[in-house]
């Protein structure tokens, strides 16, 4: 089963990206996948979660305002 951590976002692309620097020194189990969902304007915060590399996977999207 499939574990999934959801983190919303509406224009707070300073915020993710220190997020996911410090969940970098995280430990996950291997079944676990981290969506962050951007809501409103698009502002930056897919590029961000593709530079990141974790241990999981982190995945965007994107719902309009």
């Amino acid at each position: 089963m499939k574990t999934a951590i959801i983190i919303p976002t509406h224009n707070r692309p300073s915020m993710v990206e220190r997020l996911l620097d410090n969940m970098r020194s995280c430990s996950f189990p291997s079944d676990v996948e981290i969506c962050i969902v951007e809501n409103g304007p698009a502002c930056g915060v897919e590029d961000i979660c593709k530079s990141f590399s974790l241990d999981v996977p982190v995945r965007y999207l994107y719902v309009p305002a």
